[in-house]
């Protein structure tokens, strides 16, 4: 999947493993999160699947739903909880 300058619109594999990673971790179908997202499980499988670009609203609702970052989930950090200033 391409933009119309030609980049590769595909998330990185070690992106699409963190999602798939948290989910299970998580113990959720794919159905789960697609209905906590308010998409389709056959778009949520997209997702996962690298088929279908992830749009940031997406990423920070995943984040919020697994108690993460969205810099976790996008490899910029290895620390996979947030922290909550007190």
């Amino acid at each position: 999947m391409k933009d119309s300058a030609g980049r590769d619109l595909r998330c990185p594999p070690r992106i699409l493993e963190r999602v798939i990673r948290l989910r299970r971790l998580h113990g959720f179908t794919q159905k789960q999160v697609a209905e906590r997202l308010g998409i389709s499980q056959q778009a949520y499988s997209q997702y996962e699947r690298g088929l279908r670009a992830i749009h940031i609203d997406i990423f920070v609702s995943l984040a919020l739903l697994y108690g993460t970052t969205v810099d976790y989930i996008l490899g910029l950090t290895n620390l996979v909880s947030r922290s909550v200033n007190p």
